[in-house]
């Protein structure tokens, strides 16, 4: 028989279509350890082509092939194993080295108290370990609540968050998707800000830099979120899902270290604390003379409290007004002879209303003395003013 080109079969002497028809044929399987590999078709247009001679060589070759075949396969896998190996070597070396790069962070955390020292620390490490065009650490205001940038570096560089337009930053603090991995307590990676910028508004635009892959880690210490640290990449899908697990380690740690850190300073202001009110105490017990005990008042208020002015106003009965009696970091001298009427300026209303008045930075300072234009050139923008009670007036 025959085949055409369409694979039909002929018999032998039936004509067929065409002039170039298959006429002889061997099929031969491709063998391997037992195992077939393949076939081989040898195919002729003559009649009785193959005899048993054709066919003891082909079947020679064919051995051949097959170990050819097969050598080629394992060297194939050789080498994709090879490539393998290389790449979890590599793969090694960057989790140790990076473990080495987290173990030396964790050293040096350890070995400060001074938050500025945390947050330059974090920042280098970070930066060596990730692209971050932009670094923050953030952590809750005491007044707002909202969480506002307590250290920020774009270009790796270090701003002045005083001069810093915080304003620029509020398209970050208001992205739903940094809220979001704040509620979840979980990292976030978005790789592209613009595609999800009407789901999550978050088209962070800060100073020149336009930023198209975010990562949000919150800082979680026992179960609560103190802080975050945003990490931010003009590229496109800059930050991948394996980086998720050592970056949260890293982010615990450093809100654990700023914990430690502020629980210090907390007990070290209220040491402090208990220092100036014990010197004030011993001064009201020696019956010192009342100029002496006023004096010795106002230097704990300005060692402690670091403040730019503070004095006090004595009541006068018989006049019903409130008179100065002492003070320090005034300009103008006149001030001197400040005399207030109850409920007349902060002072006035502080005796009066027998509470604390606190103006916050950005209220409205109200005079504090009669004389306004002295007042205003001081040029205070935050302060307190506390009514001095005893035996109940």
């Amino acid at each position: 028989y025959y085949i055409d080109a369409n694979g039909h079969i002929y018999e032998r002497d039936e004509p067929g279509p065409d002039l170039q028809r298959t006429r002889s044929m061997m099929i031969l399987p491709i063998l391997f350890q037992q195992k077939v590999r393949g076939v081989i078709q040898v195919q002729s247009y003559r009649l009785d082509a193959y005899d048993e001679d054709d066919l003891q060589i082909a079947e020679s070759l064919v051995a051949q092939i097959a170990v050819a075949s097969n050598n080629a396969i394992l060297y194939e896998q050789s080498i994709k194993e090879i490539e393998y190996r290389k790449q979890v070597e590599a793969s090694l070396l960057q989790i140790s080295s990076r473990q080495e790069k987290i173990a030396a962070m964790a050293r040096d955390l350890a070995a400060t108290m001074d938050l500025q020292q945390i947050y330059r620390i974090s920042k280098k490490y970070i930066e060596q370990l990730i692209d971050c065009t932009m670094f923050a650490i953030s952590y809750p205001d005491e007044l707002s609540g909202q969480i506002a940038p307590a250290f920020l570096s774009l270009d790796h560089q270090e701003l002045d968050l005083a001069t810093f337009s915080l304003d620029e930053f509020s398209s970050l603090a208001d992205c739903q998707a940094r809220i979001y991995a704040i509620q979840v307590q979980s990292p976030k990676i978005f790789g592209d800000l613009k595609a999800i910028n009407e789901i999550f508004a978050c088209n962070c635009i800060i100073g020149r830099h336009e930023f198209n892959s975010a990562f949000f880690i919150p800082m979680v210490v026992e179960g609560q979120v103190t802080g975050m640290i945003d990490l931010m990449s003009a590229r496109k899908n800059a930050y991948k899902e394996d980086e998720r697990e050592w970056l949260s380690v890293v982010a615990n740690l450093i809100g654990m270290v700023h914990r430690n850190a502020s629980l210090y300073h907390q007990t070290q202001r209220r040491m402090e604390e208990l220092t100036a009110m014990h010197e004030i105490e011993s001064a009201v017990i020696m019956h010192a003379e009342i100029g002496n005990t006023f004096d010795t008042i106002l230097d704990q208020i300005k060692k402690r409290f670091e403040v730019d002015a503070a004095n006090i106003l004595l009541f006068d009965p018989v006049r019903e007004s409130l008179n100065y009696f002492a003070g320090f970091g005034f300009y103008n001298q006149e001030i001197e002879q400040t005399q207030l009427k109850l409920g007349e300026g902060l002072a006035g209303r502080c005796a009066l209303e027998r509470r604390l008045v606190f103006t916050p930075v950005g209220g409205e300072m109200e005079a504090n003395f009669a004389n306004e234009a002295l007042w205003q050139a001081e040029g205070f923008v935050t302060g307190y003013n506390l009514p001095l009670i005893v035996n109940s007036k």
